[in-house]
C-alpha cells in the first residue's frame, strides 16, 4: 500500500471487494481526494468502516459512481465524521443511497462547497430543497442531474432561497423544468449578485428563448461554459444573444439546435474570441461551407468542432 497517498482515483472497479476498502481505511489515512467508480460489490458496511476511519480527518473531496450497495449506514457515517471537513461530494448513480432518509442526512455536511447528485433514484423536490436549506449558502457548485420528479419548485423554493453564491450550476436531464422556474431563478436579485461561470441545461426540452436571453442578460459576461444540448425550440434570436453576449465563453454545446446555421457559426467563431470547443451534433443547417474551414481563437489555438460531419 501507499500510506502517504493523498489523491486516489479508482475506476472500473467491478472486481473490487470489501477487503480493498478496509485496507484503504487501515493503511491510507492521508487521502484528501478519493474517487471510486463501479465498485458494485463493495457493501454498505465496508463504506461505513472507511468513513469512520482516520481518513475522515483528511478527506476533502469524494466522488462515488455506481457504488450500488452504498446506503444509509455509509452515508450516515460520512455525514457524522466529515461534517465540516468535506468540501466536495459527488454521488452518481448510487440508487440505494437515494430516497428521503439518506438524502436528508446530507444536510448535515455544512462544509460543502461542491455538491453533485446524479441519477439517485426516486428523490422528490422536498428532499432536494431540504438539503439546500441546510448547505446551500456555502455552495459554489451545484449539480442536480437526472431526477425525473424534479420540477420548477427546486428552483423557486430551493435554489432561489438558499443558494446565493453559485458559480457553477448543472440541471441536465431534468425534463420537467420550464421557463417559469428558470426565469424565477435568473430574475431573483440575490442570484444576480453571483455571476455564473458555467451552466448545463442539457436536454431541458421545455426551455425557450425567454430563458436563454435572460440567462445571457444576467450572466453572459461571466460565462465560460454553456451547455444547451437538445434545446431545439431556440430561435436565431436567442442564438444571436449567445454570440453577442458571451465574450469569455470557452466551451459551447449547441447540439440539436436546428436553427443554428452557417451565418451564426461564422459570427460565433469571430465574436467568441476565447472559444476552445463547440459541439454541433444534429445541427443540420450547418454545411461544409463553414465546417471544412479551420478557425483559431484569440490565443492562436484551433477551435475544436465536435459533431462535424464533413
Amino acid at each position: 500500500m501507499c500510506p502517504n497517498v493523498q489523491v486516489l482515483h479508482l475506476a472500473d472497479c467491478g472486481q473490487m471487494t470489501d477487503a480493498v476498502i478496509l485496507n484503504l481505511a487501515t493503511h491510507c489515512q492521508s487521502i484528501r481526494s478519493l474517487t471510486i467508480k463501479g465498485a458494485f460489490l463493495v457493501t454498505d458496511n465496508a463504506f461505513e468502516t472507511l468513513f469512520r476511519s482516520p481518513i475522515s480527518k483528511s478527506l476533502e473531496d469524494l466522488f462515488l459512481e455506481n457504488t450500488s450497495k452504498l446506503g444509509m449506514k455509509g452515508i450516515q457515517a460520512l455525514a457524522e465524521t466529515c461534517t465540516t471537513s468535506l468540501q466536495s461530494l459527488s454521488l452518481s448513480h448510487c440508487n440505494v443511497a437515494g430516497g428521503e432518509g439518506v438524502v436528508q442526512i446530507l444536510g448535515k455536511m455544512k462544509g460543502l462547497k461542491t455538491l453533485e447528485l446524479i441519477e439517485m433514484g426516486s428523490v422528490s423536490d422536498d428532499d432536494l430543497i431540504g438539503i439546500l436549506k441546510e448547505v446551500g449558502n456555502g455552495l459554489t457548485k451545484l449539480s442536480f442531474n437526472g431526477f425525473p420528479n424534479m420540477t420548477d419548485r427546486l428552483l423557486t423554493e430551493g435554489i432561489c432561497n438558499y443558494c446565493p453564491n453559485l458559480e457553477h450550476l448543472s440541471l441536465r436531464n431534468n425534463e420537467q423544468v420550464t421557463d417559469d422556474g428558470m426565469l424565477a431563478y435568473l430574475n431573483t436579485t440575490t442570484m444576480s449578485a453571483a455571476p455564473l461561470k458555467s451552466i448545463d441545461l442539457n436536454r431541458l426540452y421545455n426551455l425557450t428563448d425567454s430563458t436563454i436571453t435572460s440567462l445571457i442578460s444576467h450572466h453572459g459576461a461571466s460565462l465560460r461554459r454553456l451547455i444547451l444540448n437538445g434545446l431545439d425550440d431556440l430561435t436565431e434570436y436567442a442564438l444571436n444573444a449567445i454570440v453577442d453576449g458571451c465574450p469569455l465563453v470557452t466551451e459551447l454545446d449547441l447540439s440539436w439546435i436546428r436553427n443554428f446555421d452557417d451565418a451564426l457559426f461564422e459570427r460565433m467563431v469571430g465574436k467568441c474570441s476565447l472559444l476552445k470547443s463547440v459541439k454541433v451534433f444534429g445541427c443540420n443547417r450547418l454545411t461544409e461551407f463553414s465546417l471544412v474551414k479551420r478557425f483559431s481563437n484569440a490565443e492562436g489555438e484551433l477551435i475544436r468542432v465536435l459533431g462535424n460531419e464533413f
